[in-house]
């Protein structure tokens, strides 16, 4: 205890040293012209986030609901709030090093592995890294199960098996993984984001089809509620909002990196419009017979289905695609860096992304389970990356480097959210296994 006072002193100016701080000379910062013509703006930069999150994690809400009854909904509203506040206080961090570190104004592959290191020294660089790594090639898994489980229900034939489609979305992405960094594609952005949105529209309209009767929703059964299934479900909406790993590289994209926030505001504001219905609408109609993680197939597999649901899936698959090479992204550019490749495109740039491609093939392959691989990012890496990190990093760099004050609410507010991951991500992996296990058992 006597530590943890020690820290939270350190940690809060008092109001004479933030006087001093405060007259201390301010370095500003400001981008060079020729990269504000290549920067990506608010909007755009709201769009990356959206096709990020949105499109796999909203299809298992409203299993992820079931599994935690009616707690999930608010279960979703608390981690929307915690989310948004830990992107944007990871964008400040980002911002930080900026504006005291001129290094970090250039290109840099690793920004969140570089916020570690300037927290806590090289082991926060690795510790990031790792986890960053981990997530975003789970993601890239967990996307082409996605794509290749709706081609197998758009396209039911024989011929071509669940595997066969999974190198075929492979084979895909790889040329698009070519691109340098998102400024290079934002295009793509727009597209993956886009077609989650529309998707979701045409979900909800099909759920709201087949709904019955108002009267009739208290008849639908639903699932009991224990500890494995509850921090299933946790794991799995932490997972929907766990876009952090991607989060300081796309900004560093941006014209303006100190207009981040705003992007984050957007791009929350769009996503809760997209996750609230769904989840509530689907565990609602559904309940217990939610049988799958997936929404599109217990839509399918209950027979309500049609046109509606067909053009869904199709939107759906080209998100998770298109969201594929925007997840992929970082972790390539950390690839190259490691093996020296250069910052252009280049025969090195190709190999190397290609076979990243091929390792997350292979996972794929291996482990062909959508709800178990999310809901294990989502408790693991995920947590840490989205709730731990952001909140240690904050508070230190912004005594260490910004030399400004910490309120004791701010303070408080962080290490709760640093709790609260640490317990909720441990038992969220543990359930994970544990579904891992039964769905191989």
């Amino acid at each position: 205890m006597s530590k943890m006072a020690d820290l939270s002193q350190d940690l809060i100016i008092d109001p004479s040293e933030a006087s001093a701080v405060e007259e201390m000379p301010k370095v500003a910062y400001a981008i060079p012209s020729t990269d504000v013509k290549k920067g990506i703006g608010i909007a755009t930069t709201a769009f990356f986030i959206v096709a990020e999150m949105a499109g796999s994690g909203v299809l298992a809400l409203p299993k992820a609901v079931v599994e935690s009854g009616y707690t999930g909904i608010g279960l979703i509203l608390v981690a929307s709030v915690m989310s948004a506040y830990t992107g944007k206080i990871l964008g400040d961090c980002w911002n930080i090093l900026l504006d005291k570190l001129p290094q970090y104004r250039e290109h840099n592959r690793y920004p969140y592995p570089s916020i570690g290191f300037e927290a806590i020294g090289p082991a926060g660089r690795y510790l990031v890294s790792i986890c960053v790594n981990l997530t975003l090639f789970g993601v890239g898994v967990v996307f082409l199960i996605l794509a290749s489980n709706n081609l197998t229900s758009l396209i039911e034939t024989h011929k071509v098996s669940f595997a066969a489609w999974l190198a075929i979305c492979a084979v895909f992405v790889t040329p698009l993984m070519w691109f340098g960094t998102p400024k290079d594609f934002w295009l793509i952005g727009i597209i993956s984001a886009g077609c989650t949105i529309l998707a979701v529209i045409l979900i909800f309209i099909n759920l709201m089809l087949i709904a019955p009767a108002p009267q009739d929703l208290a008849s639908v059964p639903q699932a009991p509620i224990t500890f494995t299934s509850f921090f299933f479900a946790f794991g799995a909406i932490l997972f929907a909002y766990g876009g952090h790993a991607a989060f300081p590289t796309v900004q560093h994209d941006m014209r303006d990196p100190s207009q981040f926030k705003f992007s984050i505001l957007i791009s929350y504001s769009t996503v809760n419009c997209l996750y609230l219905p769904i989840a509530i609408a689907g565990f609602l109609i559904f309940g217990r017979n939610a049988e799958t993680a997936d929404i599109l197939l217990t839509l399918k597999k209950s027979g309500r289905g049609g046109a509606i649901l067909a053009i869904a899936e199709i939107l759906i698959t080209l998100h998770a695609l298109f969201g594929f090479i925007i997840v992929q992204n970082p972790l390539a550019q950390e690839l190259e860096n490691i093996f020296k490749v250069p910052n252009r495109f280049c025969w090195q740039r190709a190999l190397l992304r290609t076979v990243q491609v091929g390792a997350v093939l292979g996972i794929a392959e291996a482990i062909p389970k959508f709800g178990a691989v999310l809901s294990l990012i989502g408790g693991s890496t995920v947590t840490a990356l989205t709730f731990i990190f952001p909140s240690l990093f904050y508070l230190i760099l912004k005594k260490k480097l910004a030399r400004k004050p910490i309120s004791l609410v701010e303070y408080t507010i962080n290490i709760e959210l640093i709790v609260i991951g640490l317990v909720g991500g441990v038992a969220s992996t543990y359930s994970a296994i544990v579904g891992i296990g039964k769905a191989f058992g």
